[in-house]
């Protein structure tokens, strides 16, 4: 018989005899045209789709029922039809592939014919009969549309039958747990069976494929666009690497393949940390770069957004993780995203465009910049969900001059008015150098040090302290002139003596605000968060006040709460709907020592620390107190160490349990900061006196 009359049968046979016909000789010689594939293969009808009410896929604790074995068989009976089908349909559409490649798919249909036959007679003695219950279509709508012999072999033998080398070794290890050994040696037999199926099909992609790209790269390209087919159809559950290894991966492909994590069924959103997001728009114009400094610290931290991502999803990084490292952050936290190697230029983002689909971008703040991304992926997406429209509206949310009139306005409650202290601590905005250097002599007449702010700043620069009885050197007055060029004016407050920092955050579609409390350094820049109940973030001095109740009998961080609320609506009535946080801090009015609470610090509109320490709490559930710290490299070597990853090493060391430390940055390559949880108290003291963490008897 002719190969094509053998797929004919099997294609659009209507009985399981046409499906299970087995020619003694298979020639190849005549030639013949490619066919149009049918809506779906020919079947008898009780093993048609829709037909019967979809039965629930039996649970493993529920395998020791024999009726449910036999559904579980049932379905992998199907998926051998569905695949013989597929093969055959692979062989009437490519009549000018090798001859070889048509060879093996036909060797391959015989083998699931007796899969199928074996599936077949177990679940007989189980007490079910084929097509007593429904089945399913997915496989045939996969890859009903393959194009070419190469998307068969990345489809079908490198995608869903790499899977099946997991799926049976999986049920083989139940079957034998409950003492079903017939159907574990049929499973053995499937499973060895498969795995020549798999290298069939790598030995054909490997010829084929371009060896400019590794052979993970080259499948991850060959699988882009062909939702709802997707790369993460290749796992099953567990991870059997030695099958894939004999299957003819390489031991790069199989390390790949075991931490990659996409979402079956959905559509990945495209994370970006984009965190200078302040710095492009206080540019104001296209052309703007980053500076070498910026860069290094972006690129040691450019992996935060992945623990505020979905598992599966997916983030643009100059610098993708060691496998080593995507391992152990799996291990830790359970999830993982796709980390996406981009170094910003447009000829790179036309190639990820061009194969790729997201759902959304989700930068770490909206510019210019991101916009454009945006942009060239909605192009290529389907159903994609678009961001804010960038305005001087959204614009002016990352300037800190409205931070004023906004205190004065949260003022008109006289409850948050008499919460927030002396009306001085709102400061004022300048707009030249000699009004800067008046609100100073004011403040320092007052007894209060003085702090002059850039409308615009980045990881806590952008000020200049100004202490009583100090008239700004050189250096203070240059730095000064130079942002009132850039910008046109500054803000100016009193330096307040802050006893604890907090932020008030909210995501897209939150309706309240939640707090978070945070560490910084004498100078006011960020050093880490605090993790845990949340009394316990608070020191015990400071409870009585934040937790405590005022005159009006509600509790302070209430109505912090509250103004956080306002501040809330007043980011959204700008056209901003992502998330965003407000940073407030409790501080001590030098004259009398009364605390105060300075509901706005400022405005973030955009993804900030607090969102990702809070996406931490969450994946890890912890319920004892951590602190998520960051430690730079010059603190690293003014404490003794020469490098991160030696601190690293040591604090590692130092541990009583490896769950109570999480690297969220890699500490093998960090080179300007090293950024981890710590739950250890005992370590976490000593780190304190090493780094000064201002934990103020935390």
């Amino acid at each position: 018989m002719e190969i094509r009359e053998f797929a004919e049968a099997i294609l659009f046979g209507t009985s399981l005899k046409d499906k299970l016909l087995r020619p003694e000789v298979l020639t190849d010689d005549q030639p013949w045209n490619s066919i149009d594939r049918p809506q779906f293969p020919g079947r008898p009808l009780i093993l048609m789709p829709g037909l019967k009410t979809r039965r629930p896929f039996p649970k493993d604790h529920q395998l020791d029922q024999g009726e449910n074995r036999a559904a579980i068989l049932h379905f992998f009976a199907n998926h051998e039809l569905l695949a013989m089908e597929l093969m055959a349909l692979a062989l009437l559409k490519f009549p000018d592939a090798p001859k070889a490649f048509r060879r093996g798919i036909a060797e391959t249909i015989f083998e699931e014919q007796d899969h199928m036959i074996l599936y077949q007679k177990r679940m007989e003695s189980l007490g079910m009969e084929l097509g007593e219950i429904a089945v399913n279509d997915f496989f045939w709508n996969s890859l009903k549309d393959m194009a070419s012999p190469m998307d068969y072999v990345t489809g079908m033998s490198m995608t869903f039958e790499q899977a099946n080398l997991d799926y049976s070794r999986h049920y083989i290890r139940l079957m034998n747990r409950i003492g079903d050994h017939e159907t574990s040696t049929l499973l053995d037999k499937v499973y060895q069976d498969e795995i020549g199926h798999v290298k069939y099909g790598v030995t054909w992609f490997d010829r084929w494929r371009s060896h400019e790209r590794s052979q993970w790269s080259s499948h991850r390209l060959a699988m882009f666009g062909r939702q709802p087919l997707t790369i993460a159809r290749a796992k099953g559950i567990g991870f059997d690497r030695d099958g894939r290894l004999r299957a003819g991966f390489s031991g790069e492909y199989v390390d790949a393949m075991e931490v990659f994590e996409n979402p079956k069924g959905r559509c990945p959103k495209l994370y970006w940390y984009n965190a200078d997001c302040e710095l492009e728009n206080a540019h104001g114009k296209p052309g703007y770069s980053p500076s070498a400094g910026v860069k290094r610290l972006m690129a040691d931290f450019e992996l935060l957004p992945m623990f505020v991502a979905s598992n599966g999803d997916a983030l643009l990084c100059q610098n993708p993780p060691s496998l080593s490292y995507q391992r152990y952050l799996k291990d830790r936290i359970g999830k993982l995203v796709e980390f996406i190697p981009w170094q910003g230029s447009k000829a790179e983002l036309r190639d990820l465009c061009a194969y790729r689909s997201f759902s959304a971008l989700q930068p770490w703040g909206w510019t210019p910049r991101a916009k454009e991304l945006e942009a060239a992926i909605e192009a290529k997406s389907f159903r994609f969900q678009k961001g804010p429209e960038f305005n001087m509206s959204i614009k002016s949310l990352f300037e800190k001059t409205h931070c004023p009139d906004l205190r004065h306005g949260l003022r008109q409650n006289p409850d948050w008015d008499s919460l927030m202290g002396p009306q001085v601590c709102d400061g004022k905005i300048a707009f030249d150098s000699q009004s800067v250097w008046n609100m100073i002599q004011g403040l320092h007449d007052s007894g209060l040090h003085g702090v002059v702010k850039s409308p615009f700043g980045f990881s806590g620069a952008g000020q200049c302290r100004i202490f009583l009885r100090e008239s700004g050197s050189d250096s203070q007055r240059g730095w000064i002139a130079k942002q009132l060029s850039l910008h046109g004016k500054v803000i100016v407050e009193p330096w307040l003596d802050r006893v604890l920092d907090g932020s008030l955050i909210w995501n897209h579609s939150d309706s309240d605000v939640q707090a978070t409390f945070f560490l910084t350094d004498d100078k006011g820049r960020y050093r880490g968060h605090k993790l845990g109940p949340l009394a316990q973030k608070i020191a015990p001095s400071l409870r009585p006040y934040v937790l405590g109740h005022d005159h009006t009998g509600q509790a302070r961080l209430d109505q912090i709460l509250k103004a956080g609320k306002k501040l809330q609506t007043y980011v959204r009535e700008k056209g901003y709907k992502g998330p965003a946080g407000v940073d407030f801090f409790v501080f001590r009015w030098p004259h009398d020592g009364q605390l105060y609470c300075k509901i706005l610090g400022e405005i973030n509109g955009r993804m900030t620390m607090a969102h990702v320490a809070t996406a931490l709490e969450k994946n890890l559930r912890l319920q004892r107190p951590h602190l998520w710290l960051t430690i730079t490299l010059s603190e690293v070597k003014q404490a003794g160490y020469d490098s991160v990853k030696t601190l690293a090493n040591e604090i590692k060391e130092q541990v009583a349990s490896e769950q109570d430390i999480l690297f969220t940055n890699d500490p093998e390559t960090a080179l300007g900061a090293v950024s981890f949880l710590l739950g250890d108290q005992n370590v976490l003291r000593l780190l304190d006196k090493k780094f000064n963490l201002h934990l103020r008897g935390d």
